[in-house]
């Protein structure tokens, strides 16, 4: 406990202590709702709010302890610092977890893997993780944004109108949605204006503003009757509906961390909460698969919570000291040297690379989401169980990873959903099963994902490749009939594809080109609202002859 503690990479702060064990308040928050042995409690959405609006405060404390303007180089240093601080862990997380539950096998898990160190997908609870990471590119855009806002009274109403404007866009009108639901930027936004708060916060307020959030929470979090009054006047008629209802959470939430940045406490500071919260991360990435393994065991109910609890810590401290400590240590050195000896970022505007960092992201997420939509409905019949699947050649021939596949089930006609990546068609090449027996295909169709209309594919143009003994176009369907003991009759198509023209590769040479325009036009932007902020600054008075 002291080697983890006592040796803590951190930025100084007079509260830090409060700081992790807030951390490690909302993890364990997290880690009750998970559990589902604790009742009349839904505390896991403010858990999650709380250190939605902690990382607000935190990293925006961090930039505005920057004396001058923030230049290139202090963002390349924060975004190499954020991504040593989460990438290490959040890998052997996911590597682990796809291991454990789909055992690695064929390509899904392995997709799967990708999609989320990416942060295009977040399942069950690493929807966070995409959230976080979509607000730290965000962050920087947002501080230069707010550079020439100099008064701390307006900084702070620019950001709580934000936050009220992300809260009625992202979760009301249901813009930007991702996968694992909507971008709750509102309390990470909340928290930023916290930080031009706490100077007016006294200590007795401070306690006073711990203790009205927490009771705002408990209220809004737990089904006890004394609180239903206030719940329904809001709408929330059952705790499941408290993530539509977050918006009740997010300034309790916010206000909490304002009080707890303001006074040491022993309640916040004592060691063991900080060794939940110097490990907090682990902690809560780490949680959910333990919870799942150990729920197998049938172990009585409090075992169950204890063994759980246990394993987490424990798993948790282990990662943090030898991946999750020596990561961040690297990316503080790393940024370090960059502030200090990289001189190359000197002649780099910071607006170009935050917002070309932004359009990198958005066309690379928008690719991805669409890369698997060649989409192909199959009408068939098998006389036996088996797997059918559609392969693509997109120049480079035929491989598993351009191959959509689905389940036949015996002796009952199906609609088949094979899908595919999105590439250019150079041959198309169906597997109708991976045993030996009769097939009946009746109708193939095709949709591209930048082109609304089904195509039908002429079966007249399939020919046998290997593995077909017998193959009968007849009136009514094609039946395929596949050589004794053959694991793979195949068969070729010869006909039109209809592919069109826009690609997703296309679409991201198009989303590029969009998005240059659109640096082009904010930097100026930027570059004015900074030229007109330097044009309203008086430079200081020259002293007088005598005075010289």
């Amino acid at each position: 406990m002291d080697a983890i503690i006592d040796n803590r990479s951190t930025t100084a702060d007079e509260c830090v202590e409060n700081f992790d064990g807030l951390r490690a308040v909302a993890a364990l928050m997290v880690f009750a709702l998970h559990l589902e042995t604790v009742p009349r409690f839904a505390l896991g959405p403010a858990g999650v709010f709380v250190f939605f609006a902690l990382s607000g405060f935190l990293l925006y404390s961090g930039f505005l302890k920057i004396r001058d303007h923030p230049d290139t180089r202090t963002i390349v240093a924060y975004l190499v610092r954020r991504v040593f601080r989460v990438l290490p862990l959040f890998i052997v997380c996911v590597a682990s977890i796809a291991y454990l539950f789909n055992g690695w096998k064929g390509d899904f898990a392995l997709d799967w893997t990708q999609q989320h160190v990416l942060f295009v997908r977040g399942d069950a609870h690493l929807w966070t993780m995409k959230t976080e990471m979509v607000f730290y590119l965000f962050l920087p855009v947002l501080i230069l944004v707010l550079d020439p806002v100099r008064s701390r009274r307006w900084r702070c109403v620019t950001l709580f109108v934000a936050g009220i404007g992300t809260w009625y866009l992202f979760e009301v009108r249901a813009v930007l949605q991702m996968s694992g639901g909507s971008p709750f930027f509102a309390p990470f936004l909340f928290g930023m204006a916290a930080v031009h708060l706490r100077h007016r916060v006294t200590p007795r307020v401070a306690r006073g503003l711990v203790f009205f959030s927490l009771a705002a929470i408990v209220v809004f979090s737990s089904d006890f009757s004394w609180g239903q009054p206030m719940r329904q006047y809001f709408g929330l008629n059952h705790l499941s509906e408290l993530w539509a209802f977050g918006f009740l959470l997010y300034l309790p939430c916010a206000a909490l961390v304002l009080g707890v940045s303001r006074e040491r406490s022993w309640l916040w500071g004592n060691r063991f909460l900080r060794l939940v919260g110097v490990c907090g991360f682990g902690f809560y990435l780490w949680h959910l698969p333990i919870i799942l393994l150990v729920m197998k065991w049938g172990l009585p109910t409090p075992l169950y919570e204890l063994t759980c609890f246990t394993l987490t810590l424990g798993l948790s401290i282990l990662t943090y000291l030898i991946v999750e400590r020596p990561g961040i240590v690297v990316g503080r050195l790393t940024a370090q040297w960059i502030k200090s000896d990289v001189t190359a970022f000197k002649v780099v505007r910071p607006a170009w690379v935050c917002l070309m960092l932004l359009v990198v992201f958005f066309a690379y997420r928008h690719a991805f989401v669409t890369s698997a939509r060649i989409d192909f409905v199959v009408e068939m019949w098998s006389s036996q169980s088996t797997v059918a699947k559609f392969y693509v050649d997109n120049g480079d021939g035929f491989s598993e990873m351009l191959t959509g596949s689905a389940p036949v089930a015996e002796k009952t006609w199906l609609t088949l959903n094979l899908k595919t990546k999105d590439v250019p068609v150079h041959q198309l090449r169906f597997d109708p099963g991976e045993t030996d027996g009769e097939y009946r295909i009746r109708k193939i169709s095709v949709r591209y994902p930048f082109d609304d209309t089904r195509y039908e594919l002429d079966l007249v143009n399939f020919r046998s490749l290997i593995g077909v003994r017998r193959l009968v176009n007849g009136k009514q369907f094609l039946t395929v009939i596949a050589e004794t003991d053959h694991q793979d009759p195949v068969l070729m198509y010869d006909g039109e594809t209809h592919q069109p023209s826009l690609h997703t590769h296309t679409f991201r040479i198009l989303i590029a080109i969009f998005g240059t325009l659109v640096l082009l036009i904010m930097s100026k932007v930027l570059d004015a609202i900074m030229a007109a902020r330097t044009g309203t600054e008086r430079p200081p008075p020259k002293p007088h002859p005598s005075q010289a």
